[in-house]
């Protein structure tokens, strides 16, 4: 014999938002990102003096593409160390750095960037790369001399 059970409809809002909340509960949480990101190599560590900073900065943006503000920045920063940055980087991190809100004080990763490009590109790269222009070889000749006879 069965029984036939109602609920009254406030019983049955109560278990719909129950169960509701069981499913919130045990979803896993999102990052905001639609995919994961693949996993790099992390590039070099930067020592302030090394004359590859733009090459360091490439691979590094690479490296930290997808993460937002505060993760790329601090990611970066982790990859910069010696004692030629050590009191930069301690600088930058307490006139920076907001540990109330762990973020940093940048409107954007672009505004880091200029601020780390303008400290660390070499001074003198325009002229670096003029002579690595009067460098370039086509076979024997001096590419100049080669484009300058075809």
């Amino acid at each position: 014999m069965s029984q036939e059970f109602s609920l009254d409809q406030a019983t049955r809002e109560w278990i719909q938002h129950e169960i509701a909340d069981v499913f919130t509960r045990l979803r896993p949480p999102t990052t905001g990102r639609k995919h994961a990101a693949p996993r790099l190599a992390p590039p070099e560590y930067f020592d302030g003096i090394s004359p590859d900073f733009e090459q360091w900065k490439s691979d590094v943006q690479v490296y930290v593409a997808g993460l937002d503000k505060d993760a790329a920045i601090s990611a970066v920063l982790g990859l910069i160390r010696g004692t030629n940055v050590n009191r930069w980087k301690r600088n930058l991190t307490q006139d920076k750095f907001v540990a109330n809100g762990n973020s940093w004080n940048y409107t954007d990763i672009a505004a880091f960037w200029a601020e780390l490009t303008t400290k660390f590109r070499p001074i003198n790269y325009v002229n670096d790369a003029i002579i690595a222009l009067d460098q370039i070889h086509m076979g024997s000749r001096r590419a100049e001399d080669f484009i300058d006879k075809w």
